[in-house]
């Protein structure tokens, strides 16, 4: 399960930088995706944990 769990991390943290960079281009040009871009890593990289979580006590 180990591996697993990182494959979700990472497919998910990617998914939030792309998320991020595309938010923060629509929202404020370049300079919004460069600052929006780590924003969504982490959120990508939270929401990935919580998962993995949720589905370990359920």
């Amino acid at each position: 399960m180990g591996k697993l769990h990182n494959i979700i991390n990472t497919i998910l943290s990617t998914a939030g930088l792309i998320l991020g960079i595309w938010g923060g281009y629509e929202l404020a040009g370049i300079l919004g995706a460069i600052l929006f871009a780590p924003v969504g890593a982490f959120a990508g990289l939270a929401v990935g944990a919580l998962h993995i979580r949720l589905l370990m006590f359920h």
